[in-house]
C-alpha cells in the first residue's frame, strides 16, 4: 500500500474555504477533540459508514475547541481525492475531566458540525458536567457516520 501523508490546516478563526469542516461549540466547556483522516484514497461509490475502517485513518493531532468558540478544520491533500476529504473526531476531555474512550464520529468535509449537549443518533459522549454530542448541522446527517469498524 502507498502511504499518502495529510496535513492539517488548523485555521483559528471563523473563516475557512469550501472544503472545510466548521466546528462550532455551544457548550460551557472546552473540549478536547482528536482528529484523525484517512491515509488513502477512498471509493465515492462506497458509503461513508463504510468507506475505511479503523486502521486506514492516522491521528493527525488534539485539537482545544473553547466554550462557545468555532474552528474551522480542513484537510491539505496532494492525491487523495475527494473521495477521501474525512475526518475521523473523538472527544477526549472537557476542561479537565478525561481522557474518555469515545469512538467518536466520522465527517465528510465539506460540513457544518455543532459541538452541543444532548444525545445523538451517530454520536453520544458522556461526561459529569453532561451528555455531549458532535453533529452535523441540519436534519439529514449525510455527511456524518458511525465511526468506522476494525479492519478485516
Amino acid at each position: 500500500m502507498t502511504r499518502v501523508w495529510v496535513g492539517l490546516a488548523l485555521l483559528l478563526s471563523a473563516c475557512g474555504s469550501a472544503e472545510d469542516l466548521r466546528l462550532e461549540s455551544k457548550i460551557e466547556q472546552t473540549a478536547r477533540i482528536e482528529l484523525r483522516a484517512p491515509t488513502q484514497s477512498g471509493n465515492c461509490d462506497t458509503a461513508l459508514a463504510v468507506r475505511f475502517c479503523e486502521g486506514d485513518y492516522e491521528t493527525l493531532g488534539v485539537v482545544d475547541i473553547p466554550p462557545r468558540g468555532v474552528r474551522t478544520l480542513g484537510l491539505r491533500e496532494e492525491d487523495l481525492g475527494e473521495c477521501a476529504q474525512v475526518l475521523w473526531l473523538r472527544v477526549l476531555a472537557l476542561d479537565e475531566v478525561g481522557p474518555i474512550q469515545d469512538p467518536g464520529t466520522v465527517f465528510q468535509v465539506p460540513t457544518d458540525v455543532d459541538l452541543e449537549y444532548g444525545s445523538g443518533a451517530l454520536h453520544t459522549a458522556a461526561f459529569p458536567q453532561g451528555i455531549i454530542r458532535l453533529d452535523e448541522v441540519g436534519p439529514a446527517d449525510r455527511n456524518q457516520a458511525l465511526p468506522p469498524s476494525a479492519c478485516l
